[in-house]
């Protein structure tokens, strides 16, 4: 079942990570791989990638890695596997 949540961006980790809040709703276990997006003006943007949760309850921040820190290899591994 797809689902989607709000939250708000906490901050920035020094390892390519955002924080975002996870008081009302957070990603949880199994939600890893899940994107996070983010609406800038008229357009969405995916900017990161669920990876873990800050509790096992699942109501604090969750962790996300940045996806433009990871772009050259995301465009470099799908050409490889379209056999560009």
């Amino acid at each position: 079942v797809l689902r989607e949540t709000e939250s708000q961006i906490l901050g920035f980790s020094a390892n390519s990570e955002i924080i975002s809040d996870g008081r009302t709703t957070s990603v949880c276990f199994g939600d890893s791989g899940g994107p996070m997006f983010v609406d800038l003006g008229n357009d969405v943007v995916q900017v990161g990638v669920a990876h873990s949760v800050l509790d096992s309850a699942c109501s604090k921040a969750s962790v996300h890695t940045l996806v433009g820190d990871y772009m050259d290899w995301i465009l470099r591994t799908t050409a490889r596997l379209e056999g560009r």
